[in-house]
């Protein structure tokens, strides 16, 4: 929303780019609103590939940003040459920041920085440490920033999640079991392995329980392998490693068809 210009910061001697506020916008108070939100969210950030943030101004009923101003052609110029090969296109993807957190009470969300290309983020029982898969890796990282460490790989995971004592359950591919990974650079336990004499394909989307004894997941099936209309929920006791799973009595929850449905749960 807005207009960007090329300028010249005559105190400073540099050159910058104004993002102004169009005049039928600028008696709006709405608009006006979102375009200072826009500058305060882009000045939480910090990443090579987002332009920094100098100023919000006015004058003389004009609104503007001053941003930094990075050279280069915009996607109109590169698609006005022919529709970048897949090399390109997924130079460009790889270089999208990814991860943020957004504390409650803050409107505004942080930028994580190494957390590009993540997926299925979990935190950690103290809310200290977020988990993630990105590059075919586990990674854990700082609420508070910093480096992320790698944990382990995981080629094609299917979620993770911690445990009180600080190490990670994780699906590491789309048909294995559940494995803990205990320390960096540790060789994961493996907790689970699918039956595949009884038709079970995969075990994902591990979640720890209350009390940290005891891990739900997934039991995805050799027959419906592009959906979950006849898959089951099971846990494994940590302790013991072994498996139980529900049906008949009691009370458990589960996704069909993009809704979530509750049902009667009985461990068998």
């Amino acid at each position: 929303m807005g207009v960007v210009w090329r300028a010249t910061d005559t105190v400073l001697g540099r050159d910058v780019a104004l993002k102004v506020l169009p005049g039928i916008f600028a008696d709006d108070p709405e608009r006006r609103t979102r375009f200072e939100r826009e500058a305060r969210l882009l000045a939480t950030l910090n990443h090579p590939n987002i332009a920094t943030i100098h100023g919000l101004h006015a004058c003389d009923g004009i609104h503007f940003l001053v941003m930094e101003l990075i050279p280069g052609r915009d996607l109109s110029q590169l698609l006005a040459q022919g529709a970048p090969d897949l090399e390109e296109t997924l130079r460009i993807a790889r270089e999208i920041p990814s991860n943020h957190l957004r504390r409650l009470g803050v409107p505004l969300p942080i930028h994580l920085p190494g957390t590009e290309q993540a997926a299925s983020p979990f935190f950690s029982p103290d809310g200290q440490w977020i988990g993630f898969f990105a590059r075919g890796k586990l990674w854990k990282t700082s609420v508070d920033g910093g480096t992320p460490i790698e944990l382990t790989g995981a080629p094609s995971a299917r979620g993770g999640d911690f445990l009180p004592d600080g190490s990670v359950v994780l699906a590491p591919t789309s048909n294995s079991g559940l494995q803990r990974i205990e320390s960096p650079g540790g060789k994961p336990a493996t907790l689970t392995e699918p039956d595949r004499a009884a038709g079970e394909r995969t075990h994902r989307w591990p979640a720890v329980l209350p009390g940290g004894k005891a891990v739900l997941f997934t039991i995805g099936t050799q027959d419906n392998p592009g959906n979950y209309e006849d898959a089951t929920i099971a846990a494994v006791d940590l302790e013991t490693r072994r498996s139980s799973s529900w049906s008949g009595v009691g009370a458990s929850r589960a996704t069909r068809r993009a809704a979530t449905w509750s049902m009667p749960a009985e461990a068998r």
